[in-house]
C-alpha cells in the first residue's frame, strides 16, 4: 500500500489506527455456555486476539468432525467518539459476533491460516 504521497510527505499509512486514533479491534472466542468472552478455549478453534486470525488446532487437523461444530468469534472494538454504527453495545464496549459451523464429515487437512 502506498503511503501518502510526493505532495503531502504523509508518512502513516492511511489506514492505521495512529491516524483516527481508534482502537485496534480485538478478537475472541465466545463461552457457549455463557454468551460471554471469559477465558473459555474452544475444541478445535484457535483465534489470534490482536489479528482476528483462525487457526484450527492439532485434534481437528488430524481427523474428521465426528458431529457439526459451531464457534463464535466476538470482534469488539472502541471509538472516542461514542456510538460505532451496525455493531452491539455490551459490558465492556462495542462488539459484533460472527458464528460458524464447521459440519459433521467435515475433515481440514489444511495447516494454515484460515
Amino acid at each position: 500500500m502506498t503511503k501518502g504521497n510526493w505532495k503531502s510527505k504523509f508518512s502513516k499509512d492511511p489506514f492505521s489506527t495512529m491516524v483516527y486514533a481508534m482502537t485496534a479491534p480485538s478478537f475472541a472466542i465466545v463461552n457457549p455456555h455463557t454468551g460471554k468472552v471469559d477465558d473459555y478455549k474452544d475444541k478445535y478453534v484457535i483465534v489470534d486476539s490482536k489479528t482476528g486470525v483462525v487457526t484450527f488446532d492439532e485434534d481437528a487437523t488430524q481427523s474428521g468432525f465426528d458431529a457439526a461444530h459451531t464457534v463464535t468469534i466476538r470482534i469488539s472494538a472502541d471509538s472516542p467518539w461514542g456510538a460505532i454504527e451496525n455493531m452491539n453495545v455490551g459490558e465492556s464496549g462495542y462488539y459484533v459476533d460472527v458464528t460458524f459451523t464447521i459440519g459433521k464429515g467435515a475433515s481440514n487437512n489444511y495447516k494454515g491460516e484460515m
